[in-house]
């Protein structure tokens, strides 16, 4: 019995130690997306397979708008309680300055990427 219970608490510790949470998996992909900082735009959209939707000039340069897949959250209704369903988009703003005057995606640095409801 006793071993048993040993083995149980060994697999159970290989599987809760095999976790990862979706802090992790968001602080992972947060890190990802901030190494593609100081690179080029052409580089980022290259390195991840993203092209920008929009882009809006600043006062130091131009924000690009990438905008993910629409992804859908149900929750399924349960004693009397109607089935939730709701909508999210991933958002990201690119923030750039040029490097010459070209405007070319391979001319524009990024210098900031901000992420909104990604996961």
């Amino acid at each position: 019995m006793l071993r048993h219970l040993f083995v149980s608490s060994a697999v159970l510790v290989l599987v809760a130690g095999g976790c990862t949470t979706n802090a992790e998996i968001a602080a992972r992909r947060d890190a990802e997306f901030q190494s593609l900082v100081g690179g080029t735009m052409a580089d980022f959209m290259r390195r991840t397979g993203l092209t920008p939707t929009d882009m809006y000039p600043t006062s130091s340069g131009r924000t690009f708008v990438i905008l993910g897949p629409v992804s859908t959250i149900v929750l399924p209704g349960s004693y009397g309680v109607p089935t939730i369903a709701a909508q999210g988009q991933c958002r990201m703003l690119i923030d750039t300055v040029a490097i010459d005057g070209k405007g070319l995606a391979d001319t524009w640095r990024v210098t900031g990427i901000t992420r909104n409801g990604c996961g």
